[in-house]
């Protein structure tokens, strides 16, 4: 979601048999007002909503969905409004739109699905949809100074088959969150409750921050449970009883869901900051993959309002509309915690993991260390990755987990290739692959993508496409969209390899559109650049250059310094190619520059070896042998041992030309030149 931010009030009342509607900025200033009538389609809006939703959507959802969003947008959204959010969107900004009204009806209505007949607002990254109540002024928060504490409620109705879709559902929410609290990110407690007693009780003990309701409805504002019938007001009470409480989050695997928006409305209005519920069921999955983001924004120090969005994305990512599954209403657009900087949650995260791993025991101790090495990873450390990966491996056979031995083994392999042993990783993928060939899960989608990979780095192109291609099968099967788009590009560049440039950019061209559909905005980057080289390869020079001219403009923005240099390098190719000497030239030039600042050894050799081969084509041999040869030292020093043989063979073709008397003059002075800069 983007930094700078506008905030709306957008207020709707009904008087019969009108709407009136009115937007105000965060002023107070009003920016547009009208009415339209009821609308049928309004006043029978469920009937354009799924009871439950999983990562499969039939088509009529969707139409449905976008059904109501245009009509609401329509009706409410076109005309000034939406001129006054394009001027907002047209300069970068995200538009922060909270609809306030005293009348439920209108409140409930799917404002989520707003849609302008292209896009469902919600899913574009620009809009953040939300709702206040109108009886209450927005808050000032003073942001929290300690861990938050999570509270996990699971409130068991007598019946059995709900009973076990909510103890199943907070049991997936409490493990999602294990990590957070192995991390140090909270404090996690979770709690099975017979009535609201024992939520008093437990709220009482533990002071939570955050309080995650796991509950059934029976209608009509009542919520099952074992001990008797709970009324939504009496839970809303006991939760607003613990001062320290801020946000609530309700989650429910079947039943109706009006209940939870009462509640939430209830909640809000009686002045906590924030409430949020399912518009709909959502499988155990993607409920749980939403309120992971969510909870992880906030305690990221996002807005409350950008915490919402991201738990959308999220959904988006997963199953396409179940991004309008999440209804929050809120008072502030505040943060609830203030953002820590990078340095100081990967050192919170860092000494919390190995602090309990070191005193834990079992599949806990094994499951921390598996952690850590995740953290080591994301850090760069993967030789630390590596040592912990081992050791967690070790652990996690000893109890006798051998999914566990297989996640640890995995990501052994990867920083083996991290570390550039290809063939030992080569040897930990076949095994995991022969091992494990029965496993249909991403775990084992994983270890056949990192097999082709391996393979191709072992420059065995034929067998990687075998390894690549049952990755695909497998994770077509797991429906991982992120490691869907990972094996399209890596597909695309076996096919590259291979030399077949027509089925290489086609399976880039849809790997670019997995991966904008699953909002994987770097690897949608990373492949958009192999596209723009595979269609130079092909001679499509015009693509390529408008390809790369915008990725450019896009790395330069974002301040992304390697795709940056890459996009340097490929438009100054593309231009040699072409003919075009001096932009060529420039482009090299920059991509040198900016790569040596950057201090990436491999892309300054891609950047003075391509300069070299210029010089060489322009008779201008001494300055050939000057970025040959300064290619040649730099990737010795940082051991790029795959480009050494390639710049060898240069350099002798041009002592083969210019005789070994001026090519060592050359020589000469080049290393001069080197030790002086």
């Amino acid at each position: 979601v983007g930094s700078v931010f506008y905030n709306y009030t957008l207020q709707v009342e009904a008087q019969r048999p009108f709407f009136v509607y009115r937007l105000l900025n965060e002023t107070g200033r009003v920016i547009a007002e009208g009415e339209f009538p009821s609308l049928q389609e309004m006043e029978k809006a469920e009937r354009f909503l799924p009871s439950r939703l999983g990562r499969d959507v039939p088509p009529s959802v969707v139409d449905g969905l976008k059904q109501i969003g245009q009509k609401l947008f329509g009706a409410v959204v076109r005309g000034p409004i939406w001129r006054e959010f394009l001027r907002i969107v047209d300069v970068g900004g995200t538009v922060s739109l909270r609809v306030v009204t005293h009348d439920r009806k209108v409140a409930f209505l799917p404002w989520e699905a707003l849609h302008d007949g292209n896009n469902f607002l919600g899913m574009t990254g620009r809009f953040l949809i939300n709702r206040g109540v109108a009886e209450r002024e927005d808050v000032r928060l003073s942001r929290l100074e300690e861990t938050p504490r999570v509270l996990v409620a699971a409130l068991v109705p007598p019946e059995q088959r709900p009973a076990i879709a909510v103890e199943h559902r907070a049991n997936a929410l409490y493990s999602m969150l294990t990590h957070l609290r192995d991390e140090g990110t909270i404090d996690l407690l979770a709690v099975t409750l017979e009535g609201a007693e024992d939520l008093a009780r437990h709220i009482g003990e533990f002071l939570p921050h955050i309080v995650v309701i796991v509950a059934v409805s029976a209608g009509d504002g009542l919520l099952l449970c074992a001990s008797d019938m709970l009324s939504s007001s009496k839970l809303t009470g006991t939760l607003l009883s613990c001062s320290h409480t801020l946000c609530a989050v309700f989650s429910s695997p079947t039943g109706e869901q009006t209940t939870f928006l009462n509640a939430c409305w209830e909640l809000v209005a009686q002045g906590l900051p924030a409430a949020l519920c399912g518009r709909f069921c959502l499988t155990d999955e993607l409920e749980t993959s939403g309120i992971e983001a969510f909870l992880g924004s906030l305690t990221r120090g996002a807005r409350l309002d950008a915490a919402v969005s991201a738990a959308r994305s999220a959904l988006a990512a997963q199953a396409g509309v179940a991004f309008a599954a999440p209804v929050a209403f809120i008072l502030t657009s505040e943060p609830l915690m203030p953002k820590p900087s990078d340095e100081e949650v990967a050192q919170r995260k860092e000494q919390t993991l190995r602090e309990r791993s070191a005193s834990s025991a079992g599949l806990d101790r094994a499951r921390l260390l598996l952690f850590l090495a995740h953290h080591y990873g994301c850090q760069q450390r993967h030789k630390e990755a590596l040592d912990a990966a081992a050791e967690a491996a070790e652990a996690f056979a000893e109890e006798g987990d051998t999914d566990g031995v297989r996640a640890a083994k995995a990501l052994y392999g990867n920083c083996l290739l991290k570390l550039d042993n290809a063939s030992k990783a080569l040897d930990v993928f076949r095994k995991l692959a022969a091992n494990y060939g029965n496993k249909t899960d991403a775990l084992q989608a994983f270890i056949f993508a990192k097999l082709g990979q391996a393979l191709l780095t072992q420059g065995k192109a034929d067998e990687a496409l075998g390894a690549l291609t049952e990755a695909l099968r497998r994770s077509s099967q797991a429906k991982d969209p992120q490691l869907l788009a990972a094996v399209h590009l890596a597909l695309g560049e076996v096919y590259e390899v291979l030399g077949d440039m027509e089925k290489a950019e086609e399976t880039l061209q849809k790997g670019v559109r997995l991966a904008g559909q699953a909002r994987l905005a770097e690897m949608e980057q990373e492949m958009r650049i192999v596209l723009a080289l595979v269609r130079m390869r092909r001679g499509k020079h015009r693509q390529a250059r408008e390809n790369l001219k915008s990725l450019l403009k896009k790395a330069e923005a974002e301040s992304n310094d390697v795709e940056c240099i890459c996009c340097h390098i490929l438009l100054g190719t593309l231009q040699h190619l072409s003919g075009e000497k001096k932009p060529a030239l420039f482009n090299l030039k920059e991509a040198y520059q900016k790569a040596r600042q950057a201090n990436i050894p491999a892309l300054q050799v891609a950047a003075l070896f391509n300069l070299a081969l210029i010089g060489c084509e322009n008779r201008n041999y001494e300055e050939a042998v000057y970025n040959g040869y300064l290619a040649r030292h730099i990737a010795d020093t940082a051991a790029i041992s795959d480009s050494i043989p390639k710049i060898d063979s240069f350099l002798q073709e041009i002592m083969q030309t210019v005789g070994e008397e001026l090519y060592q003059t050359y020589i000469s002075a080049a290393k001069e030149k080197i030790e002086s800069a």
